[in-house]
C-alpha cells in the first residue's frame, strides 16, 4: 500500500520526537503493509514560520539514508499537511509550502474542523498554477456532516481528490466519525485512504492493512485497490 498522509519526520511536527522513534515507526509502517509514503509534517496554522520547504526536503533525504543503511523497505517523498491560509496560492509560488512528493501538481490540504469555509476561489487560484486539492480527513470537520453536498460539487467541478483516514473507517476516532466516513463513502466521494500516523501506538498508529480489509469487505477489491495503491501512486506521480 501507498500512504500520502504520513507524520514520520522526526521532531518537526507532532510526529516522532527524534529519529530513533522515527525508525521505529517506519518499521511499524512497513509491518502494516506499507511500501511508500508521503512525510507530510504540519505547515502554516500553528505550524506557521515553521518546517520550510527545505527543511522538509532535508529531513526526508536523512530519513530515506537511515532507512537505506538499516535495509528499512519504505520509501518516503517529501509532503506537508498544509492548513488552509489566505496567502496560500502565493506561499505556494514561493516555495514555501510543500505538494506532495515534490511534484508541484497535488497539494494536501487541511480545513478548520468547527468552521466551514469556501474554498472555491482557492481552487481556481492553485489550479492556474497547474496544483489541485487532495481534502485531508474531511470525515473529521463536523461542518462537513451539514455541508457534504459541497465536498462533492468541489470534487465534481473543481477535480479535487477527498482522502479518508484508515483509523476512522475503523471507528478508532468513534461512532460518529465513522458513520460520517462511510457517508461521504456512499456518497461516492472517496478517492483514497491514508493513515495519517503519528506514532507507533495509541488512535495515530499504523492501521491501512485492517481498513484495507474492511472496505474489501464491504465495497470489494476493487474499491480498495483504487483507495490504497492506484490513486495514491498517481498523486505521487509513480
Amino acid at each position: 500500500m501507498i500512504d500520502v498522509h504520513c507524520h514520520c519526520l522526526p521532531g518537526l511536527d507532532d510526529g516522532p520526537a527524534d529519529l530513533k522513534t522515527a525508525l521505529e515507526l517506519c518499521i511499524a509502517l512497513v509491518a502494516d503493509g506499507v511500501t511508500t509514503v508521503a512525510a507530510t509534517p504540519h505547515q502554516l496554522g500553528r505550524y506557521e514560520r515553521l518546517n520550510s520547504a527545505a527543511s522538509v526536503r532535508r529531513a526526508v533525504d536523512s530519513l530515506q539514508l537511515e532507512l537505506n543503511r538499516l535495509a528499512i523497505p519504505l520509501t518516503v517523498y517529501p509532503g506537508a499537511d498544509v492548513r488552509i491560509h489566505e496567502r496560500l496560492a502565493r506561499m505556494l509560488s514561493a516555495d514555501e509550502v510543500m505538494t506532495l512528493a515534490d511534484g508541484k501538481r497535488w497539494l494536501l490540504l487541511e480545513m478548520p474542523g468547527e468552521l466551514f469555509i469556501d474554498i472555491t476561489g482557492l481552487l481556481k487560484q492553485l489550479q492556474s498554477q497547474g496544483v489541485s486539492v487532495v481534502l485531508s480527513h474531511p470525515e473529521r470537520y463536523p461542518w462537513v456532516r451539514r455541508r457534504l453536498p459541497q465536498v462533492v460539487a468541489w470534487r465534481k467541478e473543481a477535480g479535487i481528490k477527498v482522502q479518508i483516514t484508515a483509523a476512522s473507517l475503523l471507528g478508532d476516532f468513534g461512532p460518529d466519525i465513522a458513520d460520517l466516513a462511510w457517508q461521504i463513502a456512499s456518497a461516492d466521494a472517496v478517492d483514497l485512504v491514508a493513515g495519517d500516523t503519528h506514532s507507533v501506538e495509541g488512535l495515530r498508529r499504523p492501521r491501512m492493512t485492517d481498513a484495507r480489509h474492511l472496505v474489501c469487505n464491504r465495497l470489494g477489491e476493487e474499491v480498495a485497490d483504487d483507495w490504497f495503491e492506484r490513486t495514491p501512486r498517481m498523486l505521487l506521480g509513480l
